[in-house]
C-alpha cells in the first residue's frame, strides 16, 4: 500500500472529508508549510 497525502487548493468545509474519503491517508490544504509537508511525509513512511 502506497500513502496518498493530498496537497490542495480546496480548503472548504467538507473538503477535507471528501478527500479522504476519496482514499487519501492526509491532507494538507495550500499554502503549506515545509515543516507540516514533512511531518507528513514521516508520519506514513518513517524517518529513512
Amino acid at each position: 500500500e502506497i500513502p496518498v497525502i493530498a496537497v490542495t487548493a480546496f480548503a472548504m468545509k467538507g473538503d477535507e472529508a471528501r478527500i479522504r474519503q476519496g482514499g487519501c491517508e492526509a491532507y494538507i490544504s495550500k499554502p503549506i508549510s515545509v515543516v507540516t509537508f514533512l511531518a507528513a511525509v514521516r508520519q506514513y513512511l518513517g524517518e529513512a
